[in-house]
């Protein structure tokens, strides 16, 4: 992230949807792309959804989510966290989209540390 946009005061929420925009997360058939934005210095979780989702999910599920994962951050177990909050993500993702084809996977599921 910029520093002048850490030092403007950018919320953890548009850090989410710049990261979303600049990773191309959006370009995919059904607008099912899904990001999550883990910022360690801002001690929060933000999950960005195409509009795809949105339609079938709910704010309060994906909040949800991020509540489960900090609270396992606070208690200094990061790979639990990651792994609950990947996992409920996952869930919630084949009850909105069931996978027709297995091999369909448009975006990359690599961790991206930056």
């Amino acid at each position: 992230m910029d520093m002048a946009a850490v030092w403007h005061r950018v919320t953890p929420r548009a850090r989410a949807w710049q990261w979303f925009s600049e990773l191309g997360v959006w370009d995919t058939q059904h607008n099912s792309g899904v990001l999550v934005y883990v910022s360690f210095a801002d001690h929060r979780v933000e999950i960005v959804a195409d509009r795809g989702i949105t339609e079938h999910v709910a704010d309060a599920v994906w909040q949800s989510v991020c509540d489960a994962m900090l609270q396992s951050f606070k208690h200094g177990d990061f790979i639990g966290g990651l792994n609950v909050g990947l996992g409920q993500i996952t869930d919630i993702l084949v009850q909105a989209f069931p996978r027709v084809d297995a091999n369909a996977n448009e975006l990359t599921n690599e961790v991206l540390l930056k």
